[in-house]
């Protein structure tokens, strides 16, 4: 070996080891930014969805709210306000819903009268999600020449807590749950809590092997309540407050209200409710509650023994106009379309 070539290798720049702890720390600023960048793309992505979710529920609202109505000089006009119940959840199709299947069962009663349903149900909806979409209905049609309006809600209050009144009248519930306030200002919460119940394995299970015991297997493992349940005092006053409005809202418009219980006595302390509010507002009350085994044993329930199927739906629409057949009924009905009929001709 020569001596240049001894030489040169000497004088070669020896290269720096990279110590374990620049190693370690360039390694935790990436795994950083990694994590912010993960945390921004799910913000990012929140946002989004949140924003997706509000433009679909006002999209939703106003074409509910643009319902065609019905020609109000030819027909008693029945609006029907509440949640899936009201919407048909269950049913095969819109036309086996309870409002769709009414007319035909209350002209049973009234061979004379024709009577016609402009349907408000929404799946999910609370008292006060009712209330506005009310709102935003007569913001479209400001006279709509509605006779009637059956309202049956209050089943969802335990959980939906969007657009909540009681937060606007209870301070003290306000501060006390402030994080769930914040929350139920968000859209997502709500599809959040509704996959929550779905995800309940115990739900599932019970779903399968004991339909009878699904309600309350979503009380005790399924669903993710903010009331523990219907006897609760503030869930009481919100609901019995939120009917009140409804109530004067209808009033003001000419309508005469009408209060439905729920179906069965699964929901025995939120019909005691609804029938408060009744006496409170001095307006008349349909009590369709039925012993669950009699929905049961005719097999009216879907698959989940809550919501009805399309002969449910059926027997629920007819119990509505039974209630409504009664010869006093008969005599306010009457009265109402003598009247509009007298104003129908005065304004040709």
């Amino acid at each position: 070996m020569s001596a240049d070539h001894v030489n040169h290798e000497s004088s070669a720049a020896p290269v720096p080891a990279v110590s374990s702890a620049s190693a370690f720390a360039s390694g935790r600023r990436r795994a950083i930014h990694a994590i912010v960048a993960i945390a921004v793309a799910l913000l990012a992505l929140s946002l989004f969805a949140e924003a997706g979710l509000r433009f679909n529920r006002m999209r939703a609202r106003q074409q509910t709210a643009q319902l065609t109505i019905p020609d109000p000089c030819k027909s008693l006009i029945f609006l029907t306000m509440g949640d899936s119940m009201t919407w048909g959840l269950g049913a095969d199709h819109a036309t086996q819903s309870y409002p769709a299947r009414f007319p035909e069962h209350f002209e049973e009663h009234y061979r004379l009268l024709d009577a016609k349903t402009v349907n408000l149900g929404v799946p999910g909806t609370n008292t006060s999600e009712g209330i506005n979409m009310l709102r935003a209905f007569l913001d479209v049609h400001p006279d709509p020449g509605i006779d009637y309006a059956l309202i049956m809600y209050g089943v969802n209050n335990r959980w939906n807590l969007h657009e909540a009144t009681f937060w606007e009248w209870d301070e003290r519930a306000r501060d006390a749950n402030y994080g769930e306030y914040l929350n139920s200002k968000l859209q997502l919460d709500k599809v959040f809590k509704i996959a929550a119940q779905n995800r309940s394995e115990a739900v599932r299970e019970v779903t399968r092997t004991q339909g009878g015991a699904f309600r309350r297997a979503l009380d005790e493992h399924g669903w993710d309540m903010f009331f523990n349940s219907f006897e609760d005092e503030l869930l009481s006053r919100w609901i019995e407050r939120d009917l009140g409005t409804l109530i004067e809202i209808l009033k003001g418009i000419g309508a005469q209200p009408i209060l439905l219980t729920y179906h069965f006595d699964r929901f025995g302390h939120l019909n005691d409710i609804i029938r408060r509010a009744a006496d409170a507002a001095s307006v008349p009350i349909v009590d369709v509650e039925q012993p669950m085994t009699y929905y049961a044993e005719r097999r009216f329930f879907d698959k989940d023994f809550f919501h009805l199927n399309q002969d449910g739906y059926d027997e629920l629409a007819a119990r509505v106009a039974d209630g409504l057949g009664t010869d006093e009924w008969r005599d306010a009905f009457w009265e109402r379309w003598k009247t509009k009929s007298e104003k129908c001709q005065a304004s040709k």
